[in-house]
């Protein structure tokens, strides 16, 4: 067990900084205790973080390290709507989430559809609220949907509000 955790805790050292105590005399002949802040300067040396060798820092994100976020949106009337998130060459995108909203002068609901997915288009039934109401249809997925394939896009359709109808479809993602 004691030889786990120190293995972890120098495999921990590897990717953030260190402190070294170090003593310095003062004009008076006082020495004075001291902590340096060290780094790796990525040949497993260790010297004083400055400028030009930083502290690391990795922050969390919602997009993956190298990733390219996405959004795509679209609006319409009394037809279906359609938001794209855009392919690109070498690349696989992924969809991290939906929301369609709308309303017409009639209440009813039809299907809205996900095309370009992994294993196939994802279907949900959408409601369309009878004026002055808005229906919602939030979707978040987590992990992210990859695409079909590389150089793909990922397609959020809505269903036809009809008569009096408004649409909104937004969609947000990512490329990797």
């Amino acid at each position: 067990m004691m030889n786990k955790l120190l293995l972890a805790s120098a495999l921990s050292l590897l990717s953030v900084g260190a402190l070294a105590q170090a003593s310095f005399p003062s004009p008076n002949g006082i020495n004075i205790e001291s902590r340096v802040v060290m780094c790796n300067d990525g040949t497993n040396h260790w010297v004083p973080c400055t400028t030009a060798n930083p502290l690391p820092v990795s922050l969390p994100g919602p997009y993956p390290a190298g990733s390219t976020p996405l959004t795509a949106s679209a609006t319409g009337t009394i037809a279906s709507v359609t938001a794209t998130l855009a392919a690109a060459a070498a690349k696989t995108t992924y969809l991290c989430g939906f929301t369609i909203t709308s309303s017409a002068t009639l209440g009813l609901s039809g299907t809205a559809t996900v095309s370009g997915t992994i294993s196939g288009s994802l279907n949900y039934v959408q409601g369309i609220s009878a004026l002055p109401g808005v229906y919602q249809l939030p979707q978040t997925f987590s992990p992210c949907i990859p695409a079909s394939a590389l150089n793909t896009s990922i397609a959020i359709n809505s269903a036809a509000a009809g008569l009096g109808g408004v649409t909104a479809v937004s969609a947000w993602g990512y490329q990797l």
